[in-house]
């Protein structure tokens, strides 16, 4: 058997390891570029697909120098 701790001892603390982010500044610059051309990419895609379906779905030609 183990005996309780005295009353006189202060129970240890580990010191937490340092908090260090994984993405730094200079990488979260190009992360945002990278996730605003992405989403220009989704957004163009959205489109041209949502033409080719209304075509495809009334016969109708939607598609010009604009598409």
């Amino acid at each position: 058997m183990t005996a309780p701790p005295s009353p006189q001892q202060a129970p240890q603390t580990v010191p937490r390891p340092r908090y260090v982010r994984a993405i730094g500044p200079r990488l979260r610059r190009l992360l945002v570029m990278v996730l605003i051309l992405l989403a220009l990419l989704v957004a163009n895609s959205a489109y041209l697909a949502a033409v080719s379906f209304l075509e495809w779905m009334t016969g109708n030609t939607y598609q010009n120098y604009f598409y």
